[in-house]
């Protein structure tokens, strides 16, 4: 293509991509197949950066203007899940802005908000705007260009809040004031997100005249957002513990949503689980709702479980194995976003959440391929090196294949080491988006041209793709054992077990784990099941548990690899599952049916525990207990010569559950 054929796409493909996204948005949205057939065939109108650092620049260099901020003030601090109002003074620059021209106060992808609207004074989100005299101004929330053309151009700013010159002209100097959450006809003013989030922004966009360019203002209108009063406590400990070592447990604060209370303040008092007190701590405003209390286990060996009580909140903390042989257990989130793509917070805000309010042992940060400019993914790989603490914290190289699932669908790629190599999908390729244009180099659009292109270059153990539900479903379709190990089950999408299965079926030989695919900023804490959340989401989020010597990236990597990994949906479940000798991702043969040994240590009653066998269920063990151990055997083995895949699924009376990896066992000749 010649440089002024590279400024556009040929509308069938825009028809095409565009189309896909509906299909995928379908799900995840709402918005539907409809979309799909309002917005095919729609004409290019709008100039193209490769940048949104160009962007920027043009809009300088023309003097678009710039924005004001009348309210929240003074230091733009507002509470999650309350009310407020954002009022906002346009200024136009040395550009006019004509006739149908336009600026969007524009709101990032999952934005969980009151959604602006102005046809009803008095209800939440209503937005008014107020002009120079003789100047005509149309306010359309989510305006249909963004249906019908732009959604690929705007995105993850795809929810924009429209001011339209109707009739008139904004000439240089003149100002324009827009108030989203006004109350001066009675509205209670727009709810915040529910989640905390230290940078949650506003992007200005201003096209000057229909078919100009299309440009964002050099900085977001910036307002954090904070948690609210204290709801609950939370207590989380390490999952194992050496006696005469000190074990270092944190107390959370939290507000109904689970984010940190950062206001609160009282006396917290640390006890057994037999009800002796360990120490206490006085948590005051300035810990913003976290303190680290270190007391060593009060038990030589076995399972210990402590309790924080500030006298009106108490907290029960998940399972400690102290003193025990076997290789300790480490929890992590390994599937998350930032604002590099459509997540929310910098790379930085994201693992230090992790690490010091989610308490995680290991994480990764998966980005979507087709967002991420160079820039970004190479600032991303520092982060993650920055943060990688052996013993304390580890870090993953990683990123999100994200491909329609006609071509493979959501897959995330991990790496044991820092040599990294990112192949983009094209499946959301839009050449006038200011994020997603990535030069001309061949690309990996199928998954097979990402197995082929990982397999040239890195020797099998050191790279991995795991796919996931996600957005775009992976395919069942597609798989290679030598870089597929694992099947993420859980996510904060869904509880998607017939989607896994489905792999499993096809005698795929995968283990099972589970991360968050968090795109709020909270790794490995998630958010509550509540209306104000998200309410189309099943669970809080998900964890993947491991079985290592120690807290390496090489071990975290290589016991994912081998399957020596289950899936929790959040809670710290501890679950060991051994089929004779074998532990969980092993294969094994012999001629003996072995015996399935199975422990479970819950962070609430443990109501059941399945053993599946090949994808079905076979047995059953009813339970009200914490604390549960079993042994079964098969009494219908395979045949002699066949394989049979053994594993386990365990419920809380809570409703969170754990799956563990499976365990192939070939029947052997006598």
């Amino acid at each position: 293509m010649d440089a002024d054929g590279d400024q556009r796409v040929s509308r069938s493909r825009r028809a095409l991509l565009l189309a896909l996204a509906a299909a995928s948005l379908e799900g995840a949205t709402g918005i539907g197949r409809a979309w799909a057939r309002k917005i095919a065939g729609r004409p290019e109108t709008v100039v193209r950066f490769k940048t949104h650092e160009e962007a920027v620049a043009e809009g300088q260099r023309r003097d678009i203007g710039r924005v004001e901020v009348l309210a929240p003030a003074p230091d733009r601090t507002v509470v999650a899940a309350q009310y407020a109002t954002f009022q906002f003074r346009y200024v136009v620059g040395k550009t006019p802005i004509e006739p149908g021209g336009f600026v969007w106060f524009a709101l990032r992808h999952v934005r969980q908000l009151s959604s602006p609207q102005a046809n009803d004074p008095a209800g939440p989100g209503f937005v008014k705007v107020e002009g120079p005299a003789g100047v005509i101004l149309d306010i359309t929330p989510e305006p249909a260009e963004f249906f019908n053309d732009w959604f690929l151009m705007a995105f993850p700013w795809q929810h924009p809040i429209e001011i339209r010159v109707k009739e008139g002209r904004l000439n240089p100097g003149d100002t324009f004031t827009v108030t989203y959450g006004d109350r001066s006809g009675g509205g209670p003013g727009a709810r915040l997100q529910a989640v905390q989030e230290p940078n949650f922004a506003f992007r200005v966009y201003v096209m000057p005249k229909p078919g100009d360019a299309f440009m964002p203002l050099a900085e977001d209108l910036v307002f954090p957002v904070v948690g609210g009063p204290v709801e609950r406590l939370a207590l989380v400990a390490p999952s194992h513990g050496t006696p005469g070592r000190k074990l270092s447990l944190l107390v959370r604060a939290e507000d109904r949503f689970g984010n940190e209370a950062v206001s609160y303040a009282g006396e917290v008092m640390l006890r057994s689980d037999d009800g002796r007190e360990l120490a206490k701590v006085a948590m005051m405003p300035a810990m913003r709702g976290l303190a680290t209390i270190e007391v060593e286990p009060f038990r030589t060996e076995g399972v210990i479980r402590f309790e924080a009580s500030d006298g009106t909140r108490t907290a029960r903390s998940n399972p400690v194995r102290i003193g025990d042989a076997r290789a300790p257990i480490y929890f992590g989130d390994i599937h998350g976003h930032t604002l590099y793509s459509d997540g929310r917070g910098t790379p930085r805000q994201y693992y230090t959440y992790a690490r010091d309010v989610a308490r995680l042992d290991f994480c990764a940060i998966t980005d979507h391929d087709f967002m991420l400019s160079d820039e970004m993914w190479a600032d991303l790989q520092a982060t993650t090196e920055s943060f990688n603490e052996p013993g304390r914290f580890v870090t993953i190289q990683a990123y999100e294949w994200s491909g329609e699932t006609n071509v493979g669908g959501d897959h995330n790629v991990y790496f044991r080491g820092t040599d990294t190599m990112m192949l983009r999908c094209r499946s959301y390729y839009d050449y006038r988006n200011q994020q997603t244009y990535h030069g001309r180099d061949p690309q990996a659009n199928h998954i097979e041209d990402l197995y082929n292109a990982l397999l040239r270059r890195y020797p099998e153990g050191e790279v991995m793709v795991i796919p996931h539900f996600g957005g775009r479903p992976a395919n069942p379709k597609w798989h290679n054992p030598r870089l597929e190990p694992m099947i993420e089950i859980f996510s904060d999408h869904r509880r998607s077990h017939e989607w896994a299965y489905s792999f499993l079926k096809r005698g795929y030989r995968l283990g099972i784990l589970a991360s968050s695919d968090c795109h709020l900023g909270r790794p490995g804490n998630g958010f509550l099941n509540s209306p104000l959340a998200v309410p189309n989401l099943e669970i809080n989020t998900a964890l993947v548990a491991i079985s290592a010597d120690s807290l390496t990236r090489e071990n975290v990597f290589d016991a994912i690899f081998s399957r020596r990994a289950y899936a929790t949906t959040g809670d710290r479940i501890l679950l060991d599952v051994r089929f004779g000798e074998a532990g969980m991702g092993e294969e094994v043969s012999g001629p003996a049916t072995p015996v399935l040994n199975v422990e479970v240590e819950g962070t609430a009653p443990v109501v059941a525990i399945e053993v599946w066998k090949d994808v079905a269920p076979v047995h059953k063990l009813e339970a009200n207990a914490e604390s549960v151990r079993f042994a079964w055997t098969d009494p219908n083995p395979p045949a002699v010569g066949a394989t049979s895949a053994y594993w386990v699924r365990v419920i809380q009376a809570n409703g969170e559950e754990a799956i563990s990896s499976p365990v192939w066992w070939t029947r052997t000749g006598a």
